[in-house]
């Protein structure tokens, strides 16, 4: 019984995973620019992950600003509750987040979320049994860098060069 558990419970854990590994914010240090990303309007993407489990992720509208950087990249953080993220399909914007940029490839931009479990969610996470509750509940508090996304990327990139381009316009202006 327990061994079919185990197999099960990995299954389900692998159905659902990305390459994504929880980031201590603790090593964070404070990062502040003038630049910031402007989102007039939702921005979403889909994604395959673990064994063909279909996920959507998006940014809700509003301004991203620079709070953190650590050795790999810059964070972005969002207005409350800034992405929504579901199976098939996201059902509304619950979740704290933002958007990171690659230290090493200014192209490569993610969306990130930081994993927050309420009270209710943790008494939720008790009913999939001790291994599930124990390994959601180990990352709480922790930032998740998703999955390289180019298109979503590329919109983002846009986006942020849009309002880089009208500061400086405006700066020219004065």
């Amino acid at each position: 019984m327990i061994k079919k558990t185990i197999i099960i419970s990995t299954l389900i854990l692998a159905g659902c995973a990305s390459s994504n590994v929880a980031i201590d914010p603790s090593k964070f240090q404070d990062y502040a620019s003038n630049d910031n990303f402007e989102l007039r309007s939702e921005l979403k993407y889909t994604e395959t992950r673990g064994m063909g489990v279909t996920w959507e992720q998006g940014l809700k509208p509003g301004r991203y600003t620079s709070r953190y950087q650590d050795e790999n990249g810059y964070y972005f953080i969002g207005p409350t509750a800034a992405l929504c993220q579901g199976n098939p399909k996201c059902k509304g914007f619950n979740q704290e987040g933002g958007i990171w940029v690659s230290k090493k490839s200014p192209n490569d931009v993610r969306v990130f979320m930081i994993q927050n479990f309420t009270d209710a969610d943790k008494e939720r996470n008790k009913q999939f049994g001790l291994l599930i509750n124990a390994l959601s509940n180990a990352d709480d508090g922790s930032y998740y860098v998703f999955d390289k996304n180019s298109k979503f990327s590329n919109k983002l990139l846009k986006t942020r060069a849009n309002i880089n381009n009208a500061n400086k316009a405006l700066k020219q202006d004065k």
